[in-house]
């Protein structure tokens, strides 16, 4: 008996009974259903068993081996995609659903392809019409009717494309307040157009958890060539380009941008909400394939009343084996309230280009990658988003504002051996940090736990206008190296916990973070190559805050600089509220580094007897 079908009768009777005993959505839950009777358009009667066009409270069963293809307006209760349910390459068209889409046995919902995308006039749209309070959430192998949205199960098919469009871009100059002309970074900018709709974000540094965003989002109305675009409307906040120079432990000289993203926001094939208050979800299960580009995803990702987990923007759900070969590229998704993109216990999804916008509840994350849980609740060792390749992704005003109940991440990096974040970028993070690497996710057991490559691997990334930039709590997770981290314009740019750590931080920038450039909690941190530096806006350079366990090795900082800060190197052994003090030596080495400001170091709050501080070849 297979894995999946193995699982599917393990939550089918409670998953029937669940359904039998809930209330319909509404009068209409009796209505007939109808099936295709051969190929042709959904508007034809000749097209269906009934002879007639379906109505809204109809049940459309697609039979495999039929194509039906919608244009202009369509609309039907809910629709099984067993055959192909195409989009018109011709002219618009846009489905109305009040139940859920299925893609199921070896059906295809084709929304474009390689070969025969959307063209650059016409627009192809599912809307889904829902009651979000009927929502279960939670554990569901099966599609459940109270759950609307687009569910692919089995061996269905998903496919979108439409004229492609770099998804996002950076600042290549300010833009001021009033400025209604910008202009980006060329080489990321192919395929926009006048019409188009972009994302302009923040560079400002956030006060607290209530402060504002300065995101806006404007309308382009001219391609003035070279990057530059005419807005439809002036700008209401200033978004600045900084530029960092910097010579390392080396005597090599860096010069790099601080610059807020651009993204486009426009597609051509659009799933939405017909309510923004009632939000559907899109879930991959079994070995149903994703082949997403240039999709915009809208208002999607409820928040379940009674299981909150589950339902999400776009999900990839327990496939293992079956999602290899899954991707979604120039995909974009805004406007929800819960989280965008998990990838959980599913292997070889890819994932380029993908913007992630305005998700806007308490706790939300921009991309999940999570583990396999046993019945106790407990991770299960080398399980997760195996062989994922997440490349270029962008978050942006993540999480509620004000959300103290709820850390919110860009990015949370669960499990997934062999799974790989290439070239991030996060902004805006209301309640939280750009990337998150969450305690253990149980990786620290199994055959190999040294082994790096069980826990995913971030290069190249970059966080800032956020509470933190990149925040660490570990203590069980194996030895792993991150490369190549800028942090920049936060409240804190590098915050490590909890207790005690192997991860090694190479060529890690925390720049003009107004409260630290890097935070230090947990023994055995190491950071390599490193540059601290506040630009004189009051944040401390680096903090050594609380240690619990002993330290068993030194926390080393080794070729680095520190400058501009008003602080380059504190000790703070005691919480500063409550005066808690931790129990454990603190063991730090500095090894050529460059400390080009005073004061040098501070020590608060009389640490531990046996604390040391090691000192070497300082400059």
């Amino acid at each position: 008996m297979s894995v999946t079908l193995t699982r599917r009768i393990g939550i089918l009777t409670a998953v029937l009974l669940t359904v039998a005993f809930w209330p319909s959505a509404n009068p209409a839950a009796q209505s007939r259903e109808i099936t295709s009777r051969g190929d042709g358009p959904w508007d034809s009667p000749g097209t269906w068993s009934c002879q007639c066009v379906p109505t809204a409270a109809d049940r459309i069963v697609i039979r495999g081996g039929d194509e039906v293809t919608v244009r202009g307006q369509s609309t039907a209760r809910s629709v099984a995609v067993e055959g192909v349910l195409r989009a018109s390459r011709t002219a618009d068209s846009t489905l109305v659903l009040s139940g859920n889409l299925v893609v199921r046995g070896s059906g295809w919902l084709d929304f474009g392809t390689p070969a025969a995308p959307m063209p650059a006039g016409v627009t192809a749209r599912i809307r889904f019409v829902l009651d979000e309070a009927r929502y279960r959430g939670g554990a569901a192998d099966i599609p459940l009717d109270t759950d609307v949205g687009l569910w692919a199960i089995e061996r269905g098919r998903v496919s979108t494309r439409g004229p492609s469009r770099d998804a996002w871009s950076l600042l290549a100059a300010s833009a001021r307040a009033g400025a209604r002309e910008i202009r980006v970074d060329p080489r990321y900018a192919a395929g926009w157009r006048a019409g188009d709709e972009l994302l302009i974000g923040p560079s400002k540094t956030p006060r607290n958890r209530e402060d504002t965003v300065d995101d806006e989002v404007r309308r382009i109305v001219a391609d003035l060539g070279g990057g530059q675009y005419r807005l439809d409307q002036p700008l209401l906040y200033d978004h600045l380009v900084q530029t960092l120079q910097w010579r390392d432990a080396w005597g090599d000289d860096w010069t790099e941008a601080l610059a807020p993203p651009v993204a486009n926001l426009t597609r051509n094939v659009v799933f939405e909400a017909a309510d923004p208050n009632h939000r559907p979800h899109i879930i991959f299960l079994d070995a149903a394939r994703a082949e997403l580009e240039d999709l915009a995803i809208q208002t999607f990702s409820p928040v379940p009343r009674f299981d909150r987990f589950g339902r999400y923007a776009l999900h990839f759900h327990m496939q293992q084996e079956g999602s290899r070969g899954s991707h979604a590229r120039r995909v974009v998704i805004r406007g929800g309230r819960g989280d965008g993109l998990h990838i959980h216990e599913s292997s070889g999804v890819v994932v380029e280009d993908l913007v992630v916008f305005d998700q806007s509840a308490t706790g939300a994350l921009g991309i999940m990658l999570e583990e396999a849980r046993d019945s106790s609740g407990v991770a299960i060792p080398d399980s997760g988003a195996t062989d994922a390749w997440i490349d270029r992704p962008l978050m942006v005003k993540v999480g509620g504002i004000g959300s103290s109940g709820g850390r919110t991440f860009g990015i949370w990096l669960g499990g997934g051996v062999g799974a790989y974040v290439v070239g991030s970028h996060a902004a805006g993070g209301r309640a939280g940090a750009g990337i998150h690497w969450p305690e253990g996710r149980g990786n620290n057991r199994g055959a190999n736990p040294a082994n790096p490559d069980r826990t995913p691997r971030v290069l190249r990334a970059v966080t800032h206008s956020s509470l933190q930039g990149f925040f660490w709590w570990q203590n069980t997770t194996p030895a792993q190296d991150v490369l190549d981290l800028l942090a920049w314009g936060n409240r804190i740019g590098v915050d490590i916990g909890a207790y005690g750590t192997n991860y090694w931080l190479y060529g890690a920038r925390a720049v003009g973070n107004t409260v630290t450039q890097f935070t230090n909690h947990a023994n055995g941190t190491a950071v390599t190559n490193f540059l601290a530096d506040g630009r004189n806006l009051g944040g401390d350079g680096i903090i050594i805050d609380r240690y619990i366990f002993e330290s068993t090795r030194d926390s080393l900082y080794e070729g680095g600089v520190v400058r501009g800060a008003a602080t380059a190197a504190g000790f703070h052994d005691c919480l500063s509220v409550t005066r808690t003090c931790g129990s454990a030596t603190t063991h730090v080495q500095f090894s050529y580094v460059e400390f080009a400001d005073n004061p040098l170091l501070r020590f608060d709050w009389h640490p531990q007897v046996g604390t040391y501080l090691r000192i070497r070849n300082q400059t």
